[in-house]
């Protein structure tokens, strides 16, 4: 079924290729940004997300093709960092 306000979700893993190791992570969950795009325009965002899920809480252009990205915010060393989109 299609909506105007999906709900979307992702899975976070660790790639190694950070400037970063895993051992430096805090123990405490990662947050997240999440972007929505029509071609190059930003038409949605959402910050500072907890899990890995989330719906959409205004209705999206119809008829369009869109493209979203989300990164990940780490306390890494006690400080917080935000990872690549």
């Amino acid at each position: 079924m299609r909506t105007d306000t999906p709900t979307l979700s992702w899975d976070f893993v660790l790639l190694g290729g950070d400037d970063f190791d895993g051992t430096d992570i805090a123990e405490a969950p990662a947050r997240f940004d999440l972007e929505i795009y029509d071609g190059s325009r930003l038409v949605y965002a959402a910050e500072d997300l907890e899990g890995n899920r989330h719906e959409v809480a205004e209705p999206l252009p119809r008829c369009k093709r869109l493209r979203w990205s989300v990164r990940p915010i780490l306390k890494v060393d006690g400080k917080q960092r935000a990872g690549e989109w």
